[in-house]
């Protein structure tokens, strides 16, 4: 089996499932060392170079964390998600309880290629109420930190600024 962590639209069931089974198993996780980022483009949207198109990343900064959730796909799943995130490449990254923190070990992460990063987009909006609705699902509290977590590319938490 394989740890993956979703940070974006694999918070939502709905969408998760359109890939692999969620599990009953999928837990509330930190993952440190990490920044949750608007500033992905891909697919046919990176062609378009829309202003408004971008999906959530996550680049490296030891000085803050995020928050998603954690499940477990068999080698079939793990082909699908790697298909469905054509555009990320993989990274194995420690992952800690949401509640307590305690160190759960260690899971995949998908990072967005460097060519599909621009720093002049905006969220797609669309995208981030299906993620927003994925996280409200964890909880309240899980709702608030996704929120206190989730950058724009221009470094503002996006629940600071207002989207359309």
């Amino acid at each position: 089996m394989h740890c993956i962590v979703g940070y974006g639209s694999l918070l939502n069931k709905m969408s998760a499932e359109r890939t692999v089974a969620f599990g009953k198993e999928s837990r509330p996780v930190r993952v440190y060392g990490w920044r949750r980022i608007f500033n992905f483009v891909c697919g046919e949207d990176k062609e378009v170079k829309s202003m408004d198109k971008a999906v959530l990343n996550v680049v490296p900064d030891k000085a803050i964390f995020f928050n998603g959730v954690l499940f477990e796909v068999d080698d079939a799943g793990l082909e699908r998600i790697k298909q469905r995130e054509c555009d990320y490449d993989m990274a194995e990254v420690d992952v800690h309880c949401f509640h307590t923190n305690e160190k759960l070990g260690k899971a995949t992460l998908f990072v967005g290629k460097r060519e599909n990063i621009m720093y002049f987009v905006h969220p797609d909006s669309e995208y981030y109420r299906l993620c927003m609705t994925g996280a409200a699902s964890f909880g309240e509290e899980f709702l608030k930190e996704w929120n206190e977590t989730t950058f724009h590319a221009s470094g503002k938490r996006v629940c600071e600024m207002v989207l359309k």
